[in-house]
């Protein structure tokens, strides 16, 4: 038997409901790359995004938890892309360097995961991860 999916459209610019948290996304991480993420707010990106700033709390319950979800895409994106560089039959201390050579490149040009080294956002993002996960768990520091 076929299943039939039903996509929901939005009033205004028909965007399919399941699109809506990947547009959000995709606009944020824009703009926190241009604007950094103190000078980006949830108003602008959803401007951008072509929606009110009601929808983003249907998939996002802050900036913050926006950000640190794109962080932490950004971060997978750039272990996975070191260690396809890497050579892990060279000897133990040249893997190491190399890596850490790699992953400072890598946050170096990158905005997002450079927003990371700026202490007062990692500090509200680190408040925030803590409040939702509990005090003693801070497993995006791994």
């Amino acid at each position: 038997m076929n299943k039939i999916k039903i996509i929901h459209s939005d009033v205004y610019g028909g965007t399919p409901v399941e699109d809506k948290k990947t547009l959000i996304f995709n606009r944020a991480k824009e703009l926190f790359c241009s604007n950094g993420f103190k000078d980006t707010n949830i108003s602008v990106i959803t401007k951008k995004a072509g929606m009110a700033v009601g929808t983003f709390y249907n998939y996002y319950s802050s900036k913050e938890k926006l950000f640190m979800d794109i962080f932490l895409e950004e971060n997978a994106k750039l272990k996975k892309s070191c260690l396809q560089s890497l050579d892990l039959n060279q000897n133990p201390m040249i893997v190491v360097k190399q890596m850490l050579k790699l992953n400072t490149e890598g946050i170096r040009t990158n905005p997002i995961l450079k927003e990371w080294y700026n202490r007062s956002v990692f500090e509200k993002l680190e408040q925030v991860y803590r409040e939702e996960n509990g005090l003693d768990t801070v497993d995006f520091l791994k």
